[in-house]
């Protein structure tokens, strides 16, 4: 099994320090400097500015380092809930989606999370049973 590379996407509210938004980005993707980062300024629900910051990671090897993260970081009944119901099978690939706690992640921590969320969609060449056995469940 092999990891493709990850995307990964994080809404950064008015009320919340981008720096900081980065940071649990960089917390879950390791070095972020050499992905690239695409910075998108949007107007939320009631006018007030967000930011949409997206970051592409394309290099196996640092997307690889990802979901050993996850594997390492995760609980065996969260790693059991993304391999049931966040991984979309296509043929010998498939994508893996993923949405961690952004506060947690901040803090050095990772946990899956439906509420303002860090979004990581990770592309992997192999089979949902590769998957199953590199994240031991």
């Amino acid at each position: 099994m092999r990891v493709l590379g990850v995307t990964a996407r994080v809404i950064c509210h008015a009320t919340e320090d981008e720096k900081k938004v980065l940071k649990a980005l960089e917390n879950v993707l390791g070095s972020i400097e050499r992905g690239k980062l695409k910075r998108e300024q949007l107007i939320g629900h009631y006018g007030d500015p967000i930011v949409l910051l997206t970051l592409e990671l394309n290099d196996e090897d640092q997307a690889k380092a990802v979901l050993d993260k996850l594997e390492k970081c995760l609980s065996v009944i969260e790693k059991s809930t993304l391999v049931s119901e966040a991984f979309e099978e296509k043929g010998q690939e498939g994508i893996l989606y993923v949405r961690l706690d952004k506060q947690s992640a901040y803090l050095g921590s990772l946990r899956l999370s439906d509420s303002d969320a860090i979004k990581l969609e990770i592309r992997i060449a192999g089979s949902l049973n590769a998957l199953k056995d590199k994240l031991g469940v």
